[in-house]
């Protein structure tokens, strides 16, 4: 659950070897006490010619004793060395401690620049894509120094773009529509190509395992699949805008999609889909109604069947055995990790979390307001998240502070 407070973890001290000390400290303290009376009483009693015999007995029994308390003492240090053991091997979880740093873009001759999804392969090759009513500022590039515009020089239709991923710095895909809504799919492979060929719907969503398994989410509910050589089309049957493709190192694929329907009015309605034997078969969906208990969101991210988050505009849910089960409440809507102990939530009211592998943490409580988190990407020791605070766009980069 949430804790706005990070907590310290320290193993519970160990009682049971102080006692296991003090009951053998008795017991040699007793022994000791027993032996010195016995010797004591059979003292008065011998001959001369034994009381020789005697005194050695009794220093052999007090080097027996010393030895003893020895071995107990050695004994109960070793006790003690587990322990400190045990607190060295304790995993190291990422802090919740950031240092930030803002970038705008908005340069002086455009209107507006919108930035909607981000992606790198490092803290020093990230990219992010949007809307600007300039083409040229519509793909932006950091280097690990500053950012720069790029082109594509592709001619014909105009398009905006909404999603970005990818594989490595020479392999990465871009999903957008063009002005009459055609869907608007770029590759980057050192050089830009448009791939789409005016086939497709309107491209919201990108996930794949490689450029040869690449799938695309649309609205009229479709998503396709890239195979390297042609697109394979999938319809639901549904009016959905997928908003969200995800696949996991298990080979499951989900996508949620967003009913249009009855847009913009209350309430949307939510589907989750799995893709399963060259088809998208339906698991889950939610209607929003009040009170807000809602299941699916618009976000989807994770690792395994296990650990699916899924923020839903006024809360973040995971899906863990079978079940949707709430972590916390806020507005939230964008959610990425890059590991199941270093994921970032956000979205509405300048609110960014961060999960650490023990708890949820705000990280970025600004005082200033920047219109939501609307991307966001990570490595395991920087964060990129983009913001809206006018007109422009501002990137906001995390770097983790060790603890």
């Amino acid at each position: 659950m949430f804790s706005g407070i990070h907590q310290n973890y320290r193993y519970p001290r160990d009682r049971s070897f102080h006692l296991v000390c003090w009951k053998r400290f008795l017991s040699a303290r007793r022994m000791r006490q027993g032996s010195g009376l016995k010797i004591t009483e059979a003292y008065g009693k011998m001959h001369e010619e034994n009381v020789g015999k005697r005194m050695r007995q009794r220093r052999t029994q007090k080097l027996r004793i010393l030895i003893l308390l020895s071995l107990l003492f050695i004994t109960c240090e070793q006790n003690k060395t587990p322990l400190a053991a045990k607190a060295d091997q304790i995993q190291e979880y990422p802090s919740h401690e950031f240092e930030w740093t803002a970038d705008t873009l908005a340069p002086p001759d455009a209107f507006q620049v919108y930035m909607y999804d981000i992606w790198g392969t490092d803290e020093n090759n990230v990219w992010c894509v949007g809307h600007s009513d300039l083409n040229k500022y519509q793909i932006w590039h950091w280097n690990g120094n500053q950012w720069r515009n790029v082109e594509t020089h592709i001619m014909g239709e105009r398009p905006s773009y909404f999603e970005i991923f990818g594989f490595s710095e020479n392999d990465f895909w871009i999903a957008g529509y063009t002005s009459i809504y055609n869907g608007y799919l770029l590759h980057f492979d050192g050089e830009w190509h448009r791939m789409d060929n005016n086939e497709l719907a309107t491209c919201l969503s990108l996930w794949g395992s490689s450029s040869q398994n690449l799938y695309i989410g649309c609205n009229q509910g479709i998503i396709y699949r890239y195979d390297g050589d042609h697109f394979t089309k999938y319809e639901t049957g549904k009016n959905l805008q997928f908003t969200t493709i995800w696949g996991l190192q298990s080979g499951e694929i989900f996508a949620i999609g967003v009913n249009t329907e009855n847009q913009p009015a209350e309430p949307p309605i939510r589907y989750l889909f799995k893709y399963d034997t060259d088809k998208f078969t339906l698991l889950d969906s939610v209607v929003r109604v009040t009170p807000y208990v809602e299941t699916i969101g618009m976000d989807l991210w994770g690792t395994d069947i296990n650990n699916l988050y899924s923020p839903t505009g006024n809360s973040l849910t995971k899906y863990a055995n079978g079940e949707w089960v709430t972590q916390f409440y806020a507005a939230l809507y964008r959610v990425f990790g890059s590991s199941s102990y270093n994921i970032f939530t956000g979205g509405y009211y300048n609110r960014i979390y961060h999960y650490n592998g023990i708890d949820w943490a705000e990280v970025y409580p600004g005082s200033e307001e920047l219109g939501g988190m609307w991307g966001v990407w990570c490595n395991d020791e920087h964060v990129f998240l983009i913001q809206h605070p006018a007109y422009f766009t501002r990137i906001l980069r995390g770097k983790q502070m060790r603890p």
